[in-house]
């Protein structure tokens, strides 16, 4: 992978946090459960292209909890997988202090200025750990996927044409929490979903089917009946499928 792809990703995964309201605090916090969870995706893979995918969703988490450098390809242990669990491991305990100690920090009745200077002291002591083991987990990672037979760089860009696709929404700042629309990957899907909605729904009658009603290039929209009699729409976005067979090395 080179810098500038490097640098593509990195800066399109930020626009994705701002939308959201992400940050690395936020998103270290919960990364150890996010990360260990598409490590049990990869085992439970049936194929090649669901551990590319699990494979891909780690990067992004790694990507999205720590704010690392750009580093060139280094040649690695060859037993790819176990080196990211073990670099994970150690990633684990060095983040879970961290954490610890920061939020000591936090608790000390001192002022705000002594506070800041303090973990600016904690984010220099401990960036270096994170910069090692994320680059040598990003590596392993690009190693893997070479062995899979697929081109990393395009596998992650697929990714995250996925989703920035379910990036669409809004952010409530009440509750902290970003709302994103309801969305389908097909349009089977995205019916199946209006017929749940017609179902389900006190304020839709409930006896008559949803009919497509429009779509443009980012959404269907359907049409019921509502329960007063008049009619109502629904909008489903049209949600993208990571196309891992297009990422296939030649």
């Amino acid at each position: 992978m080179t810098r500038e792809q490097f640098n593509e990703i990195k800066e399109r995964l930020t626009k994705y946090r701002e939308i959201r309201h992400l940050t690395y605090e936020n998103q270290q916090a919960r990364f150890l459960g996010n990360v260990l969870e598409e490590v049990s995706e990869y085992f439970r893979a049936k194929n090649d292209l669901e551990r590319i995918d699990a494979l891909c969703d780690i990067a992004v988490f790694c990507f999205n909890a720590f704010d690392f450098k750009y580093t060139k390809e280094i040649k690695l242990n060859k037993n790819y997988f176990s080196c990211i669990i073990s670099d994970l491991a150690y990633l684990s305990k060095y983040l879970i202090d961290y954490l610890k100690e920061k939020e000591d920090i936090y608790n000390l009745d001192i002022s705000n200025k002594e506070k800041l200077l303090k973990l600016e002291g904690l984010e220099i002591r401990f960036k270096p750990f994170f910069q090692e083991h994320i680059n040598n987990i990003i590596n392993y990672i690009i190693y893997i996927s070479k062995d899979l037979g697929f081109d990393f760089y395009k596998c992650m860009i697929e990714t995250i044409k996925e989703i920035e696709s379910k990036n669409i929404g809004n952010y409530c700042e009440y509750e902290n929490k970003f709302y994103k629309m309801p969305g389908a990957y097909t349009l089977d899907e995205a019916y199946k979903l209006a017929f749940y909605r017609e179902s389900n729904e006190p304020s839709l009658n409930g006896k008559t089917k949803p009919k497509l009603h429009k779509e443009n290039n980012i959404m269907w929209t359907f049409k019921y009946k509502s329960a007063l009699g008049g009619d109502m729409e629904l909008n489903f976005i049209k949600w993208y499928k990571a196309d891992y067979e297009s990422c296939k090395l030649q």
